[in-house]
């Protein structure tokens, strides 16, 4: 019997000895490690489910639930700088939206007729036509939709429906042009020779 208490003295001696030489961070983990594998388990299992959940959720907007989703974001509030706003190229719009809109049309291509077909292209959305000519400038480049102070919701239409990415405050020119009260004035430009 006293073989085998010395053979356990020595046993715990050669642990306790063993142990010493071991970094305390891993003396430390020695019980914790099972616990915290299992708890970056259950983490990762987590994430991976909200990402496929996720994934599934973003898929065809036929299963997406009625009224569902990111409503769309309010229209920018009118800026006095000028910015190329991109138009988007075919969104729906409510039929007739320019109802009420005044909107002068200047030509500023040599190409006959471009301002009058932009014209009656915005008429038939509802837009009331006021002003439709030759612009002091027929050398344009890029067609443009300036619009007055607090009528940038209507500039951003007629830009839509013209498939226009130049949308801003009108400059001075712009609102003399404006003449008889139009809302927004476009100038077609060689861009659009066939708008």
């Amino acid at each position: 019997m006293n073989d085998f208490y010395a053979q356990l003295e020595h046993e715990l001696v050669e642990a306790g000895r063993r142990r010493a030489q071991r970094p305390r961070w891993r003396i430390a983990l020695a019980g914790r490690g099972r616990l915290l594998l299992a708890v970056a388990t259950v983490l990762l299992a987590g994430v991976a489910a909200a990402a496929s959940i996720s994934l599934l959720g973003s898929g065809s907007s036929a299963s997406a639930p009625a009224g569902g989703g990111v409503p769309p974001a309010p229209p920018a509030a009118d800026s006095p700088t000028v910015s190329a706003t991109p138009a988007p190229e075919r969104e729906q719009l409510p039929s007739r939206p320019l109802r009420g809109t005044r909107v002068a049309v200047y030509n500023g291509t040599t190409s006959a007729g471009v301002a009058r077909t932009a014209a009656q292209r915005l008429a038939a959305q509802g837009a009331t036509i006021g002003s439709v000519g030759n612009a002091v400038d027929q050398a344009q480049t890029r067609t443009v939709v300036g619009h007055r102070p607090g009528a940038g919701a209507q500039g951003r239409i007629v830009a839509t429906i013209l498939g226009v990415r130049d949308i801003h405050p009108w400059t001075d020119d712009e609102a003399l042009m404006a003449r008889g009260g139009a809302d927004v004035v476009v100038q077609v430009g060689s861009d659009r020779s066939r708008p």
